[in-house]
């Protein structure tokens, strides 16, 4: 079966506590096909323009994003998520309080690999102009993926949260701090032992290479992060620190750096 979606526009203008909120998206539309028994997904979607702010009485921070086409394949046959994205992403431009972060002429290629025990999550991103406050810097390469997360916990992690999604985007006039709150603390146990759950193979995170490339170079990072098991005993303890205990799960960290003299 063959149609379209489209994504009507709307726009949220709130203030939550003491934070001034800003949402306005332009709308969008989808091309899609797809076909049951198994079921596969391919859709070919469009978003000419994305605004985000949010801002209190001491900090601000803004994305403005416009002219994302999107490529999508999904495959949900034998209960597994095996998806794969490929973008393109016209400007991507995140403002923090004075300083401006630019990338132009962006791409993007994500998979998920799913074999029913472990989920892997590989990113491939490269923007052709990368600058910071007006200054370029060339052009910026990176990578990210993690391995061995458990695939059990992150689906149903994901469906949960993307519930409350649903549940805030069918009112968005009612968004509210209180609203947001609620939501996430009739859910806040579930969320909390699959989030630790994740972690039950022993995962890696790997960030990088970080590459960044003009006429004279190049220059990278990367930093690779292997996670232990995780261990229940204190989870329900009332002085449980969740940062903390995440902290203590990493087993290892990585960084390797490259390039030459010429770049700087």
């Amino acid at each position: 079966e063959t149609g379209t979606q489209h994504i009507s526009a709307f726009k949220i203008d709130t203030t939550i506590d003491d934070a001034h909120i800003i949402i306005d998206f332009d709308g969008g539309s989808a091309d899609y096909t797809y076909t049951t028994e198994p079921f596969k997904l391919i859709s070919l979607g469009k978003l000419p323009k994305i605004n985000f702010k949010v801002s209190d009485a001491a900090n601000s921070f803004e994305l403005n994003t416009a002219d994302w086409v999107l490529n999508s394949h999904y495959d949900f046959s034998d209960g597994r998520t095996n998806t794969s994205t490929e973008g393109q992403v016209g400007t991507l431009k995140y403002t923090f309080d004075d300083l401006t972060i630019d990338l132009n002429q962006l791409t993007i290629s994500d998979k998920i690999i799913d074999d029913g025990k472990l989920i892997s999550v590989l990113t491939q991103s490269s923007a052709k102009e990368f600058k910071v406050d007006g200054l370029s810097l060339g052009g910026l390469d990176y990578d990210t993926s993690y391995e061995k997360v458990d695939s059990s916990a992150a689906k149903q992690l994901f469906g949960i949260l993307m519930d409350i999604v649903k549940e805030v985007a069918a009112n968005p006039a009612n968004l509210s701090e209180e609203k947001i709150s609620q939501l996430l603390t009739e859910q806040s146990l579930k969320l909390g032992a699959l989030t630790v759950a994740l972690f039950n193979h022993g995962p890696g995170l790997t960030y990088g290479p970080i590459k960044l490339t003009n006429p004279k170079g190049s220059a990278d990072i990367s930093v690779k992060l292997d996670f232990l098991q995780p261990k229940l005993s204190g989870f329900t303890d009332p002085a449980f620190d969740a940062e903390a205990y995440i902290m203590s799960l990493i087993n290892g960290i990585s960084v390797d750096v490259s390039g030459n003299a010429e770049w700087f």
